[in-house]
């Protein structure tokens, strides 16, 4: 995971409290979930790319498709307001 989406979880989840940013962040690590806080050319030229095209889209998910597909990962997301429907995964092979 790229930082910037940490930052995105942490806005969302710190409207609950600190507590419930804790926890999860807790959560994602014991899983096995890497935080990457370094952004090189290509990331940056990927993120760029993947913000023109599949418009509209935010910069974080933006930086998360891009950050997948450029460390060849399964991205795993809910999309905002579809946490019900669970999660969804695509893979960047």
């Amino acid at each position: 995971m790229h930082a910037v989406n940490l930052v995105e979880i942490g806005y969302v989840l710190g409207r609950n409290g600190n507590a419930t940013m804790s926890a999860a962040l807790t959560q994602m690590l014991d899983a096995g979930v890497t935080i990457q806080r370094e952004i090189d050319d290509v990331l940056v030229a990927q993120v760029i790319r993947v913000k023109m095209e599949q418009t509209p889209i935010s910069l974080a998910d933006s930086f998360a498709v891009a950050y997948a597909a450029t460390t060849r990962a399964t991205l795993v997301t809910t999309g905002r307001g579809r946490a019900h429907e669970g999660p969804r995964r695509v893979a960047f092979r």
